[in-house]
């Protein structure tokens, strides 16, 4: 008897690689953005009559279980958001462009929170951590979707 082959659409592998895909692709998309976000933020720090940013203290776990309970309500909230984020390192780009914030509690976080690397101060202290390393970074939401999740314009990393 011949075996049945299941097509592949219906097998986990391929779904992982969609999702890596568009993961790679969303953060090439967002890098086109990078300057001007980095424009408006130097703009405002010169401005005399700016307040200091407030950041709002949540964990990579609430982030999650806000984007896993409502995409919609998640984006409302956090979009445009100033945080200060508290998880473990994930994925670091070899190129120094980002890196991945993932979940304390759940060692099988693939997604995190994509967070792009501005200045170099804040890639000389990324090349003094490892992988899993529990990390605070603060910085300001810029998008929020339910596939890829949360990306984010750092601030500040602190261990």
């Amino acid at each position: 008897m011949e075996k049945e082959k299941k097509p592949i659409y219906k097998k986990w592998w391929f779904w992982l690689i969609i999702i890596l895909i568009i993961g790679a692709i969303g953060s090439g998309s967002s890098n086109n953005t990078q300057p001007t976000s980095s424009t408006s933020t130097s703009s405002q720090s010169t401005t005399t009559d700016t307040k200091p940013i407030e950041y709002k203290k949540v964990s990579v776990d609430e982030l999650d279980a806000a984007l896993e309970k409502n995409a919609a309500a998640a984006k409302d909230t956090y979009n445009n958001q100033y945080l200060e984020i508290t998880g473990r390192l994930g994925t670091i780009d070899s190129d120094l462009k980002y890196l991945s914030l993932l979940s304390t509690t759940n060692q099988f976080d693939i997604i995190g929170i994509q967070c792009y690397i501005k200045n170099n101060e804040q890639k000389e202290i990324v090349k003094t951590l490892s992988k899993d390393d529990p990390i605070i970074v603060k910085g300001k939401i810029i998008s929020v979707g339910e596939v890829l999740g949360y990306s984010l314009d750092i601030t500040e990393i602190t261990k």
